[in-house]
């Protein structure tokens, strides 16, 4: 089960191990953390969490399984169709809200946001950017 104490311990493990030159960064980095955490509290459901981490996990694994197989077409529909049901949830736009309002502080998070880019997987395959 995924929870939001798994969350701020891996993103303090990121912030610990990170080599950040100047103590400024650390603080703004645990600031950052600490804002993570608060938003996702405040605005998602831990159910919703585990939810979404058991879906996202059978989506890639049907998506691998299709691209192994040469079913191209059957898994670039199938991410399309994912990635827009994620854009539509409530829920995940407050994910992506509280992943926005981390700005800076922790730019692997940030990166996250974008992770759902359908012009990206429009102009390319899916199962091609799983092979880089």
């Amino acid at each position: 089960m995924l929870k939001l104490s798994t969350l701020a311990i891996t993103l303090g493990f990121i912030a610990a191990t990170s080599p950040l030159t100047h103590a400024n960064e650390y603080q703004q980095m645990m600031q950052g953390m600490m804002q993570f955490q608060q938003c996702m509290t405040e605005t998602i459901d831990a159910d919703y969490m585990e939810t979404l981490s058991e879906s996202s996990e059978k989506t890639n694994k049907q998506i691998l399984q299709l691209c192994k197989t040469g079913k191209r077409q059957e898994a670039q529909v199938l991410a399309l169709d994912y990635s827009k049901k994620m854009l539509d949830d409530p829920n995940f736009k407050a994910l992506q809200k509280c992943i926005t309002q981390v700005g800076n502080a922790i730019p692997d998070v940030v990166d996250q946001a974008d992770i759902f880019n359908l012009d990206e997987l429009k102009d390319s395959h899916i199962c091609d950017q799983i092979e880089e």
